[in-house]
């Protein structure tokens, strides 16, 4: 498992990814739970939701 970022652009996203220790290839990507508070509260405060 390494950490790494994903982005639109815009929003940085933390994410966790799996890859084969003999050849590299990717085997799936999941988004860290636990940022995701942090984030749903940058959205909603950037869209005016309370």
């Amino acid at each position: 498992m390494e950490h790494m970022d994903l982005s639109d652009g815009h929003m940085i996203i933390k994410a966790f990814s799996a890859a084969c220790p003999a050849c590299n290839t990717i085997l799936g990507v999941v988004t860290d739970p636990r940022p995701v508070d942090a984030v749903l509260g940058k959205i909603t405060k950037a869209l005016n939701i309370y």
